[in-house]
């Protein structure tokens, strides 16, 4: 439910290309030596961003940030790169990211569609806003694998 929901967040709050799992931007990981990392899963060198001892919070923001072919895509606003880690290495090569960027194009077209359901629930209370969207705050989710 958690990629539904935030989608969903997304599309109805707007995050103008901002990366929904907030790597790099708002939500960093710091390894047990000091270390941070623009990306949780990956603690290699090309997501260091420096050291908790001595780098400041501006110098480590938006570092690291998505490139092509994302930024340029329609769905940016939505999608906001999808992966930072993904779009950064290719590790599955650019057919195999572009197959996992239609399917994200699918289903973000799908839930699009399915606003117009949810808000007519909203509006008759038969959910609430509150139940439906996610996260209320940055926990860096992987909102769109």
């Amino acid at each position: 439910m958690v990629p539904f929901q935030g989608i969903i967040k997304i599309i109805k709050e707007g995050a103008k290309g901002k990366l929904p799992c907030g790597a790099g931007i708002d939500a960093f990981s710091i390894s047990t030596s000091g270390k941070i990392f623009a990306c949780p899963i990956s603690p290699s060198e090309e997501f260091y961003l420096g050291d908790i001892r001595n780098t400041s919070i501006e110098e480590v923001v938006r570092k690291i940030t998505i490139g092509e072919p994302c930024i340029h895509c329609d769905y940016f606003d939505i999608c906001g790169g999808r992966c930072l880690y993904a779009n950064k290495t290719m590790l599955w090569g650019e057919k195999m990211f572009n197959k996992v960027c239609e399917a994200t194009k699918y289903t973000i077209d799908i839930l699009r569609e399915a606003l117009v359901v949810i808000d007519n629930l909203v509006v008759d209370g038969t959910i609430t806003w509150k139940k439906v969207i996610y996260p209320e705050y940055n926990n860096t989710t992987e909102i769109i694998p």
